[in-house]
C-alpha cells in the first residue's frame, strides 16, 4: 500500500512538473518626463476621478507607471492641474512627455501605443483652434446654415481619423470607441446650439430648430459603458442642459428661484436617466458644479 501511494505521489509530481506555469498578464507601462511639473506626483485617473496608479517624479521630472489592463481603456494622465486624455491597450509601452504649464501644446508620445494617442492629441488641438475661431459664430446662424457649417467643421476635425482607421497596429476596440466619441461630440454641439437659442438668448422658438435636434435622437444617454469617453461626458452635460431648460421654462417656481436651473437639472437627471452609473456620474458632477458657484 505504501509503495502504491509513493508511486502515485511521484506520478502526480511528474505530471505537475509537466504543466506550464500560469502566465502573468503583461503590464501596461507608461514612462516619461514632465517639465515645470505641478507637484511631484503623477497618476492615471478614470472618469470617476479615481486614481488607478500613482508615481512620484524624480528630480529630473521622470516617472514610470505600471499597471495591468484587461481591455483597451481610456483614462486621463494627471499632474496637479495638468491633465491629458489617454487611451491604452494591454501591454502598451508608452512614453509621454510634456510641459505642465502648457500640456496640450507640448505633449508628445513614442513607443507602443503612441499612434492613437498622437492622433487624439492632434484632434484636440485642431478642434481647439477651430472651435475658438469658428465655434462661436455657429450659434448666430439659422438652423440650415448651422447644420451645413457644422458638417464642414466636423469633416475638418475628423479627417485624420481615416488614416488611423487604416492602421492595423491600432486596437479595433479603440477605433470603435473613437467612432462613438465623434458621434457624441457632434451631438453635444447640436444640443448646445438648441440650448443657446432657446435659453441663453431667451428665444421661445426659432423655425427649424427641431431639424437640428432630431439628429441627436439615436444617441443613448444611458450608455454606462461610454462613460470613459470624454466626449460622451460632454454630451451628457449638453443633454441635461437642453432638457432641464424645458423643465425650467415651464415651471414659474423654478424660473423665479436663483437655484432654479440647478433644481431643474436635478429633476431632469432623475426623470431622464435610468442607468445607475450614468445617474451617479451626473449627480456628482452637478454637486461639484453647484459647490463651485
Amino acid at each position: 500500500m505504501k509503495k502504491l501511494l509513493f508511486a502515485l505521489l511521484i506520478a502526480t509530481s511528474l505530471f505537475s512538473c509537466g504543466e506550464p506555469a500560469p502566465t502573468a498578464a503583461p503590464e501596461t507601462v507608461i514612462t516619461g518626463t514632465i517639465s515645470n511639473p505641478d507637484g511631484n506626483t503623477i497618476w492615471i485617473e478614470n472618469y470617476k476621478n479615481e486614481k488607478i496608479k500613482i508615481d512620484t517624479l524624480n528630480e529630473k521630472g521622470e516617472f514610470e507607471i505600471k499597471f495591468t489592463l484587461g481591455e483597451p481603456s481610456c483614462y486621463e494622465i494627471v499632474n496637479g492641474k495638468s491633465r491629458s486624455y489617454l487611451c491604452l491597450t494591454p501591454a502598451d509601452t508608452l512614453s509621454v512627455s510634456f510641459d505642465a504649464k502648457n500640456t496640450c501644446q507640448t505633449i508628445s508620445y513614442s513607443g507602443k501605443g503612441f499612434a492613437f494617442n498622437k492622433y487624439l492629441c492632434e484632434r484636440q488641438r485642431n478642434s481647439d483652434v477651430l472651435m475658438n475661431g469658428e465655434y462661436d459664430s455657429l450659434y448666430y446662424m439659422t438652423p440650415d446654415t448651422f447644420l451645413l457649417n457644422a458638417d464642414i467643421l466636423f469633416k475638418t476635425i475628423t479627417a485624420p481619423f481615416e488614416a488611423i482607421k487604416a492602421d492595423t497596429n491600432i486596437s479595433k476596440k479603440l477605433i470603435s470607441k473613437e467612432e462613438e466619441a465623434l458621434k457624441y461630440e457632434k451631438a453635444a454641439l447640436l444640443l448646445d446650439y438648441n440650448y443657446y437659442h432657446k435659453m441663453m438668448r431667451m428665444i421661445d422658438s426659432i423655425s427649424g430648430l427641431d431639424k437640428v435636434i432630431v439628429l441627436t435622437k439615436d444617441i443613448n444617454p444611458n450608455n454606462a459603458a461610454a462613460l470613459e469617453l470624454k466626449s460622451y461626458r460632454n454630451f451628457l452635460q449638453s443633454y441635461i442642459n437642453f432638457n432641464a431648460e424645458v423643465i425650467y421654462k415651464s415651471d414659474t417656481t423654478l424660473h423665479s428661484n436663483p437655484e432654479g436651473m440647478t433644481k431643474a437639472k436635478s429633476i431632469c437627471i432623475d426623470k431622464m436617466i435610468s442607468d445607475a452609473a450614468v445617474k451617479e456620474y451626473l449627480q456628482n458632477k452637478l454637486k461639484v458644479e453647484n459647490s463651485a458657484m
